[in-house]
């Protein structure tokens, strides 16, 4: 009797577990989606309002690169020194 028993009480602790994994895959799936979707529009909002993501705010593996400026590279241009008198 022990041992049917027993049998069950494993079988139950295993419809349970594979319940639970199931549980927190959803969970995170949700959240993942959750997380996505609001970084997708903080990058756009942050593209509109300052032409670039913002630097060091998020730290996330996607980086979207909605309406990037082009830069003129003459603007960027680093001063030249004079050259020296002979």
């Amino acid at each position: 009797m022990g041992a049917i028993l027993s049998s069950l009480g494993v079988a139950v602790d295993a419809i349970i577990k594979a319940a639970w994994t199931i549980f927190t895959t959803l969970v995170s799936l949700v959240a993942t989606l959750v997380v996505t979707f609001f970084d997708i529009i903080y990058d756009i909002v942050c593209c509109k309002c300052f032409g670039d993501r913002a630097q060091g705010k998020r730290t996330g593996t996607h980086i979207y690169k909605f309406g990037k400026k082009k830069v003129d590279p003459e603007d960027n241009a680093e001063p030249t020194a004079p050259a020296p008198a002979n």
